[in-house]
């Protein structure tokens, strides 16, 4: 089932066991899904590991030598993926979780990606909307929040 929403984007209903995530690292910012198979379902398998900018997947690559080539996908809002089996994408995730050493995660990317200036945007961006999230009684103690957007 489709429907189209603004600028054109076509919305896909997502099937059933469909997984995917999105993960804000120091190297950068993806989106990981499983690729389709030759049915169009998700293959079970195979997976893309996607991100908007060329950048991020290089640094990804330099991280994580398992990974292979860097494909340009025209007319999607992930225009760069890499296509690699789920054992691989494991790995990976597990080497960036065993990676963290540090307090601060945006300032981490103040100094992995000091030329980055859209990234580090993009994540001050998500960390305030975070707030959002964050339960009232909660906030009231918390010099971070956005007292007229508590709910």
């Amino acid at each position: 089932m489709e429907r189209r929403g603004g600028a054109g984007y076509v919305f896909r209903r997502v099937p059933r066991g469909s997984v995917d995530m999105w993960l804000a690292t120091k190297h950068g910012f993806y989106s990981i899904v499983c690729a389709h198979g030759p049915d169009g379902k998700p293959h079970p398998e195979l997976m893309m590991i996607r991100a908007r900018k060329h950048s991020h997947l290089v640094n990804l690559q330099r991280f994580h030598d398992d990974l292979g080539l860097i494909r340009k996908s025209e007319g999607t809002d992930y225009p760069y993926r890499i296509f690699a089996g789920r054992d691989v994408v494991l790995s990976m995730v597990a080497r960036l979780a065993a990676e963290i050493y540090y307090d601060n995660f945006k300032g981490v990317v103040t100094i992995t990606m000091p030329k980055d200036a859209a990234y580090k945007k993009f994540l001050h961006s998500v960390w305030g909307l975070g707030l959002r999230l964050t339960p009232a009684r909660v906030c009231r103690a918390s010099f971070f929040c956005y007292p007229d957007e508590v709910v």
